[in-house]
């Protein structure tokens, strides 16, 4: 798992992981034996981020994702089940190793530090080595374990297979190479980041294309219109009760609407419960008109926003007329 973690990271980064790490620590060992440190702001910014790095993998540990790879781990369709996602997913601890590694990166253009760039080309081309033979033959169909790359560092479509993987290392390298060569001349040295900020913002757009859009094309879009009615109830000092958000479809939690409805109305609590009773001011949001709710509250008005947002509620609809049931 480690090893697919520190992999991965070292491949969105274009190797710069690697490279904080071992500089990271060298640092230990100097303010261990020479009792010599930088600045509050470094020691700070690397323990926090050390912390917050381990804890996490520590929840990995405990978590089900870990047993469930435990007890398959003999089996022989054991790299196509949810679980290993875990062997490569580095998203949630991505967020603590930015500071982690943009501190590295900051001491490695201190005179002392040098040496690091070349340890760092070797251990991370020993990691590049072990992840190829060990982790990608068990996970090279998993889509769930190469989503992080899929975003970052392809297009959406792709199949992911070993050759997936392959083609995320040689454009990492590619990137690495370039920049190690700028980091060999003194006149260029400054430019060295340039290739890997490159990477860095390529793999951006990739992600914003692939994932970011790909929200909003599925879940956003079903409910942006009742943000914007919301924001005009509020401008008419209209009241509004409890909302509850009703989705019967048959699509992963992340997708349904209330995960991103809470974010869009964070100043109300989204109800994910089904109402057992509803007052006039409450409002009932869902994706199509729903049998069920009409049903269960006749007395309730039904409002087509658009083509897939449907309140229930008897709350006045301004420039709206309730759909006739």
């Amino acid at each position: 798992m480690i090893i697919g973690h520190i992999s991965v990271q070292m491949i969105l980064t274009g190797g710069l992981f690697i490279l904080a790490i071992v500089v990271f620590f060298k640092y230990l060992y100097i303010v261990i034996t020479k009792k010599e440190t930088e600045n509050i702001y470094v020691n700070i910014v690397l323990a926090i981020s050390v912390l917050c790095i381990a804890a996490v993998f520590s929840a990995f540990l405990v978590s089900n994702w870990f047993i469930k790879m435990y007890n398959t781990w003999n089996t022989a369709d054991k790299g196509n089940i949810y679980a290993y996602k875990a062997m490569c997913y580095v998203r949630y601890w991505n967020v603590f190793a930015m500071p982690f590694l943009y501190t590295g990166v900051y001491l490695t253009f201190k005179e002392r530090y040098r040496d690091c760039i070349k340890k760092a080309i070797y251990i991370g081309s020993f990691f590049i080595v072990v992840f190829i033979e060990v982790v990608v033959p068990i996970v090279k169909t998993n889509s769930n374990a190469g989503s992080f790359l899929y975003t970052y560092l392809t297009y959406r479509g792709e199949k992911v297979t070993a050759q997936f993987y392959y083609k995320a290392i040689l454009i990492c390298v590619l990137f690495t190479v370039i920049s190690i060569l700028f980091s060999r001349k003194k006149r260029s040295r400054e430019w060295a980041i340039l290739p890997i900020l490159i990477l860095m913002f390529i793999g951006y757009h990739w992600a914003n294309y692939n994932y970011n859009e790909y929200i909003k094309e599925r879940v956003s879009s079903m409910v942006l219109a009742s943000y914007e009615e919301k924001c005009e109830l509020e401008k008419e000092k209209v009241n509004i009760g409890n909302i509850y958000a009703y989705d019967d479809r048959k699509v992963d939690r992340n997708w349904y609407i209330y995960s991103v409805l809470q974010f869009y109305l964070y100043e109300y609590k989204i109800e994910v419960e089904y109402p057992e009773d509803v007052q006039d001011d409450d409002i009932i949001i869902t994706y199509q008109k729903s049998d069920k709710i009409e049903n269960d509250f006749p007395q309730l008005q039904c409002y087509q926003l658009d083509d897939n947002e449907v309140w229930y509620t008897n709350i006045e609809l301004r420039g709206l007329t309730p759909v006739n049931r």
